[in-house]
């Protein structure tokens, strides 16, 4: 999973990206097409990614069974507030993976930036996700018999919803922020182009 993470990633928001803007989506193709695109830097970001994701797992795990001691508490807390700040920005950095030619380190800056400018968007997306999760633990419970069949049913669909709505939620900030900008520029450029052809038919 450690070496695979960031190919699996990268290769479905580049699924999930053509979804959200409309594209026509290929599913199988365009998530092997994603890989082929992004494999070395793909590869790279898992391995941090997954670093990151070991660490902060062990050490919110770790300082949450300390109990009592004040300066403990105060580094559980500061470290859950990390892990919810990547969980935040680690979907932003595989979606400009995907979409920009970026150094890594750029990445986890824009990231960050934009965690704080798509605040609303991004807090109802992870209401979404905590709403679908809480949905299929009704579920179990009301079906306790039949439980396995609860457990199997959300693999279906769960994690493909999860995916589309953080995709959904993120991918109109990097637009915003990155990719119309470039876009205006490029419009303006042509149509200076345009009226300057324009003139010298005009001459």
């Amino acid at each position: 999973l450690i070496v695979t993470i960031g190919w699996q990633s990268v290769g479905s928001f580049y699924v999930l990206r053509g979804l959200v803007r409309g594209d026509a989506v290929f599913v199988f193709s365009d998530y092997f097409y994603g890989i082929k695109r992004n494999l070395k830097q793909g590869f790279l970001f898992g391995l941090i990614d997954s670093l990151i994701i070991i660490s902060l797992t062990f050490d919110v795990v770790y300082y949450s069974q300390i109990v009592g001691a004040f300066w403990m508490d105060v580094m559980f807390w500061i470290l859950a507030a990390i892990a919810v700040l990547y969980t935040i920005m680690r979907p932003y950095i595989y979606m400009m993976l995907i979409t920009f030619d970026m150094k890594i380190r750029k990445m986890f800056k824009n990231a960050l930036i934009f965690s704080a400018l798509g605040i609303k968007r991004n807090v109802m997306a992870m209401l979404g996700v905590v709403l679908l999760v809480l949905f299929h633990v009704f579920l179990m419970i009301m079906f306790m018999p039949e439980g396995i069949i609860t457990l199997i049913f959300p693999l279906l669909y769960a994690f493909a919803a999860i995916g589309f709505m953080t995709a959904y939620a993120i991918y109109p900030v990097i637009d915003r922020y990155m990719i119309a900008p470039y876009r205006k520029d490029e419009s303006e450029e042509a149509n200076e182009k345009s009226n300057i052809q324009n003139q010298r038919e005009t001459v």
